[in-house]
């Protein structure tokens, strides 16, 4: 496995930037600027987007999702946006596992700030709030952000889920929960996707900052980058303190764009404001999970690689670019994607499922790398 060991400090920049975007259902448009690629040709303030637009539409047209947000962007920001049927640019859904990108972002700055080690077993961590078994000793929040940790993804019956099931409980004693059910695999030996991980993950982030879940995320992506509509849901009904930070967000695809427009300008927001550190940005690429066993996961083979919320495509699925190419699939079918060789990211959002997601951008991503002259 690739090593990070950032510890340059930020100086957290609390102003809120936001972008300016039309939207409305069923319009587009075009931004005035496109960024810098690694090679090829991006679009420019005379790009035809008709291609594509009229693809974005034939998928409501055709009823395979009753609408869709969609924003194609550089890291100078969004050169093409749509939307389509029931949803506009300014549409506030669930976007499910599409939130662990930005939550392990979140928590990685404090790794960035020095106030955990990446390999260090994550007991140092809890302040005494979490019995943490001896079974548990060697996972570190690398496991964790990565799924290696061997912590269930999916809880045996007759245990207290905490994450998809409502039931009352605090983020303190759905973590202890997590800490007393039976491990699937021994720590590191295996990679097995699901929200346990990034629960206790999140849950550590809150002792470590002091702040509740969603107050530490707004301190860390949402208020500096200007994602003024990110929330996360409960994991269980009726209790506001336990928040599911893997699979709870919701947000709009304009929102979540500055958040992938920071990722491609070297985690650097509007304003030119350092937010996420180079140094892990540079682990995107780089699979965490190479040659490990794979226990469970909701992709293809076609996306054998995982880092730090990220899938990481095969290079058979994006001809014309060579990669990586990262994405974050949820359950919904909202996939944002960043191509880190051409320079491009793009958010779909769709209220469906996770293989229409798939189709949508497999369907889209050959006329966008025409556009950069990568096809």
């Amino acid at each position: 496995m690739n090593t990070l060991r950032s510890r340059s400090l930020h100086s957290w920049t609390l102003s809120l930037v936001l972008m300016s975007m039309a939207a409305c259902s069923g319009s587009g448009s075009a931004g005035s600027s496109g960024g810098s690629s690694s090679s090829g040709t991006p679009p420019s303030t005379t790009t035809d987007y008709s291609v594509l637009q009229a693809k974005l539409q034939s998928y409501v047209d055709n009823g395979t999702v009753p609408g869709l947000a969609f924003i194609l962007l550089t890291a100078n920001g969004p050169v093409f946006s749509y939307a389509a049927g029931n949803l506009t640019e300014d549409s506030v859904i669930p976007i499910a596992s599409a939130s662990k990108a930005p939550t392990v972002a979140a928590i990685v700055t404090l790794a960035d700030q020095g106030e955990f080690d990446l390999d260090q077993p994550v007991s140092n961590y809890f302040d005494g709030t979490i019995t943490w078994p001896a079974d548990k000793a060697a996972i570190t929040m690398r496991m964790l952000l990565n799924h290696t940790s061997g912590l269930p993804h999916l809880f045996a019956p007759g245990q207290p889920a905490c994450l998809d099931t409502p039931v009352l409980i605090t983020m303190r004693d759905c973590v202890q929960n997590i800490a007393n059910a039976k491990l699937e695999t021994t720590p590191g030996s295996a990679f097995g996707y699901g929200g346990s991980d990034y629960q206790v993950a999140g849950y550590i982030a809150t002792v470590l900052s002091g702040l509740a879940w969603q107050d530490f995320f707004n301190q860390r992506i949402a208020t500096p980058l200007g994602m003024s509509s990110f929330s996360f849901s409960l994991a269980s009904e009726g209790n506001a303190t336990n928040p599911n930070v893997a699979g709870g967000g919701n947000t709009s695809v304009k929102d979540y764009a500055l958040f992938l427009q920071a990722v491609l300008n070297g985690g650097k927001n509007t304003a030119g404001q350092a937010v996420l550190s180079k140094q892990f940005l540079d682990q995107y690429g780089q699979s965490q999970i190479a040659g490990l066993p794979v226990t469970y996961t909701p992709e293809t083979s076609d996306q054998p690689g995982y880092s730090y919320g990220w899938f990481i495509a095969a290079d058979s699925l994006h001809p014309g670019s060579a990669g990586p190419e990262i994405s974050d699939p949820g359950l919904y079918g909202s996939t944002p994607w960043v191509d880190l060789d051409v320079g491009y990211a793009a958010a779909l959002f769709i209220q469906s499922n996770v293989t229409t997601g798939a189709e949508i951008q497999s369907g889209v991503r050959p006329l966008i790398l025409q556009l950069f002259n990568r096809s």
